[in-house]
């Protein structure tokens, strides 16, 4: 069964059109059902993910200075997943199908330096995603801050994406990551 919820601001108690936002207008309620029905049941429609994380650890990674970024692998554990090869000793997910997908990733930790801008980013076969970039500014050292990275991004099937950090200080830093978790979640094409 489709239950129909049909919001009524306008005030009328007789709906004698329905249209989607497509545009597509539907002389009832059985030519909406079909076309919904369609949609859901639809079996190339397939919903994929992988989920990577952390918890309560203290992972330890020496990034050296510069403008290169260096792969970060802190997560001890694998989540849920399907149609998402997920490695939490190489830090990534290689993707299975085709599909649009949306990461997530977030990420506690802290730096042994202070005055240290620290930058993240999401890679796809080692090259940087351009979308999925984030930094933030640690002002005293060992004091752990978050930050969060959420994205879209087209995926082929044996795509592999990873974390990877750097930073602005002249010389390498220590960078401890408590807890985090990586997450991705995607429609087949």
């Amino acid at each position: 069964n489709l239950v129909l919820i049909l919001s009524d601001f306008e005030g009328r108690t007789n709906i004698t059109e329905l249209t989607d936002c497509d545009g597509n207008v539907f002389s009832n309620v059985a030519d909406l059902q079909t076309k919904c029905r369609d949609f859901f049941v639809n079996p190339r429609l397939d919903i994929v993910y992988g989920e990577l994380y952390g918890y309560n650890n203290s992972s330890t990674l020496s990034v050296p200075s510069g403008t290169t970024y260096t792969k970060a692998s802190p997560f001890t554990n694998v989540g849920i997943f399907k149609s998402v090869t997920c490695s939490s000793s190489n830090g990534n997910f290689t993707i299975e199908r085709d599909g649009l997908y949306k990461l997530n990733a977030s990420f506690s930790s802290s730096v042994g330096t202070n005055n240290v801008s620290l930058y993240t980013s999401v890679f796809i076969n080692g090259v940087q995603c351009q979308n999925i970039i984030g930094d933030r500014f640690v002002v005293n050292s060992n004091f752990v801050t978050t930050i969060s990275l959420t994205g879209l991004i087209n995926l082929k099937k044996g795509d592999v994406v990873d974390i990877r950090v750097r930073h602005n200080s002249a010389s390498a830093v220590v960078l401890t990551t408590n807890n985090c978790n990586m997450n991705i979640v995607g429609y087949e094409n």
